[in-house]
């Protein structure tokens, strides 16, 4: 099936989100998810109470992807740090290297649009 012929026969629509400076460490990573409804994607934005923001909604899911792929590597970095600093305020080395190395992948070029390895 087509991504034009998959979304026909998905009702709702496909919406890219990006993290606000209010999610802390994470801000300006690009994300993407289908919603069944406007009111659905209405309802997870108030849930998100500002943490997240419309970056394009009602996009096929190739253009989701692109879009996503698009998140700045800085906002990489900023989540590496974030997920590498325990309760404490302890800055864990190995944890920031491996998130880092998890970042790289996106961000390598390696992977085509839907998971498959480019030649």
């Amino acid at each position: 099936m087509t991504d034009s012929a998959a979304q026909k026969a998905a009702p709702g629509l496909n919406v890219v989100l990006a993290y606000t400076d209010k999610a802390g460490g994470y801000a300006g990573v690009r994300t993407w998810s289908h919603f069944p409804s406007k009111d659905e994607l209405e309802k997870f934005l108030e849930e998100q109470q500002g943490k997240q923001s419309v970056v394009k909604e009602g996009v096929t899911q190739d253009e989701a992807v692109r879009l996503t792929r698009q998140t700045p590597m800085l906002s990489y970095v900023g989540a590496a740090l974030e997920e590498a600093v325990d309760g404490e305020g302890f800055f864990h080395a190995e944890l920031f290297q491996m998130k880092m190395q998890t970042a790289g992948i996106p961000m390598s070029g390696l992977w085509g649009f839907r998971g498959e390895v480019r030649a």
